[in-house]
Parts: structure tokens; C-alpha cells; sequence
């Protein structure tokens, strides 16, 4: 009996083995293809059971760090290479080191998801320094917006698109985690919108341009709400410098508010006394209006984060 009960012990012993090396399988891949192609299967947002390491060398077109709130620190990254592009997710808050746009990264490492129809891949190990620095950076497609699906999380340029404001709630000024219409030949589109997703973008705060068409570049990024919804596109401008008129020049920027805050009293230059001050958050909502006076006003007790300071056509950042 007891030969059996330690075979049975053994036996069971190799198949919690075989289980546990089963679900931390790790797989090296050379492109960015070969990760895409790893992925395919994945149902909507599910991930893979084991890890992928990019070995090639891929080129980062963005990195985004969350400037403040639950999810501070984490960042996202969108890497491209010859066959695709990826997004790279830091929930972790493992990268310690800097980086800078169009830096060569290598032997990334991490679970891969499908999240709502983009694949990205979920840091489980710090990435090593940047491999080279100062690519060419790779020249967007230029394309049309019905045709944006076919190049996910690529850079891309869209010619002679015009901006609206939300749909609903507008403020006239670009907000954090919002969609903006796009039409084109007066048209709506009813599958891409401009997606301002990232909170620490320049753009935050500035002027929509709605009364000109505009050449957009950005970052192509597909989402599903469900695995029976259509496939529509957040279309994600990375700067202001992103942001240009048709003609070719850049959208003109609003006038710079000058502010400057000591404790919660917030001075306001070259601006009348008697003026409308409007406090927004980072996400649009706009949490308080006062009065100029004696070139100041006093804050509410405002919780920690990113707000706009708006003044007519003028505006400011203040982080709290």
C-alpha cells in the first residue's frame, strides 16, 4: 500500500508540476507581428497564461505617464517596428528607467491582452535601458478614415478633418478621457472620434479648433465594447504638434492664461478685475466659478490633481 500511495503521490506531484510550467510558459518572439499573431486568439478581454519577450528591437512613438489620482505613475507605451505596432501597458509601475520618444527597446516582457479590441502587453518584468536612441522616426500613413482599422496602433494622418466639440457637455476646450466628432466633407463619421485619453498631453486644456479643417496625426486605436459590437477607432493625437491646420501650419494655440498659486489663493495677471475665473478638472467638469478680484481668487477645497483655468478665451493649467 504504501508503494501505491506514494506513486499516486509522485504521479500527482508531476501534474501539479506540469500545470504550474503550463501556465508560466514563457515564449520569445522576434516582431511585432509574431506577438500580434500570439494574441489573435485571445476573446476579448482575456490574456494569455503565459508571458512573451519581444527579443527585436522595436521604436517607441509615445509614452504617457498618469500625472495623478488611483493610478499615478503607470504608464502606457506604444512601440512600432517594420511588421505592426503594440501598446504596452506598466500597471506594475515596474519601468524605473527614462526613456525618450523614439528610443529602441528590446526584450520586453509580459501577458498579452485583448483590451476591448487592442492588444497590449502587460509588463511583468522592468524593462532594461533603452537599446539605441534617436531613430528616424517612422513616417505616419497617411490614409483616409474609413480605412484608419487597418492600421492599429500605428501612427497615422488623417487630411482635412474637422473637430467638434463633445457632443454632449462641450466646454469649448480639450478635456481628459473624452471623445471629440470628426467629420470630413461635412460628413460624420459614426466609427472614429478624436480620443484625448491620455491626461498628461500638452493639448489638455487648449482651445478645440472647430472653425477649420485640420491635418491630424495620431495613434490608431481600436476598440469593441462587446464581442458583438462593431469595431469603431479612438484616434489619439499625442501633442499639440499633432494638432495642424489644413494649409499645413499649426492649429493656432489660445493665448496663455498667466496665473500663479500660493496656498489656495490664485493670482491672476493682466486680466480686468470683475472677470468670470472657471475652474475645470482635467476630465471637463467644471467644479468652480468666481469672481476677479484684486487680481486673485480663492479656491475651494479641490482634491489633488490636474485643473484648467479658463478666463474667456485664456487658459492655464494648476496642479493641485
Amino acid at each position: 500500500m504504501k508503494k501505491i500511495t506514494s506513486f499516486k503521490t509522485f504521479f500527482l506531484a508531476l501534474m501539479m508540476m506540469a500545470a504550474v510550467a503550463s501556465t508560466s510558459a514563457q515564449t520569445s518572439v522576434g516582431t511585432i507581428a509574431e506577438l500580434r499573431t500570439a494574441g489573435a486568439a485571445l476573446a476579448l478581454n482575456t490574456s494569455s497564461t503565459g508571458t512573451y519577450t519581444l527579443t527585436g528591437e522595436a521604436v517607441l512613438t509615445f509614452i504617457s505617464t498618469v500625472p495623478s489620482g488611483t493610478y499615478a505613475g503607470v504608464k502606457t507605451l506604444y512601440i512600432q517596428d517594420a511588421t505592426g505596432a503594440f501598446m504596452v501597458y506598466d500597471s506594475g509601475k515596474l519601468i524605473t528607467n527614462t526613456y525618450n520618444l523614439y528610443d529602441g527597446l528590446k526584450n520586453l516582457t509580459g501577458t498579452i491582452k485583448n483590451y476591448y479590441g487592442s492588444y497590449e502587453l502587460i509588463l511583468t518584468a522592468a524593462p532594461a535601458v533603452a537599446t539605441s536612441t534617436g531613430h528616424t522616426p517612422y513616417a505616419p500613413i497617411v490614409t483616409t478614415i474609413d480605412q484608419l482599422i487597418n492600421y492599429p496602433l500605428q501612427l497615422a494622418t488623417l487630411n482635412n478633418v474637422t473637430i467638434s466639440d463633445q457632443t454632449t457637455g462641450g466646454t469649448g476646450l480639450f478635456v481628459a478621457s473624452k471623445n471629440f466628432p470628426l467629420s470630413v466633407g461635412g460628413v460624420l463619421s459614426t466609427t472614429v472620434v478624436l480620443r484625448t485619453s491620455y491626461a498628461d498631453a500638452n493639448y489638455i486644456g487648449a482651445t478645440v479648433p472647430t472653425t477649420a479643417a485640420q491635418n491630424l496625426t495620431g495613434l490608431v486605436l481600436p476598440y469593441q465594447y462587446s464581442a458583438t459590437s462593431a469595431m469603431t477607432v479612438d484616434f489619439i493625437p499625442r501633442t499639440s504638434a499633432d494638432i495642424k491646420l489644413a494649409t499645413g501650419f499649426e492649429s493656432p494655440k489660445s493665448d496663455v492664461l498667466s496665473i500663479s498659486l500660493k496656498g489656495k489663493n490664485l493670482s491672476v495677471n493682466n486680466v480686468e478685475n470683475g472677470s468670470t475665473v472657471d475652474v475645470y478638472s482635467s476630465v471637463g467638469a467644471r467644479v468652480q466659478s468666481s469672481i476677479l478680484q484684486n487680481g486673485a481668487i480663492q479656491l475651494n477645497d479641490l482634491s489633488k490633481g490636474l485643473y484648467i483655468v479658463r478666463v474667456g478665451n485664456l487658459t492655464s493649467k494648476i496642479m493641485m
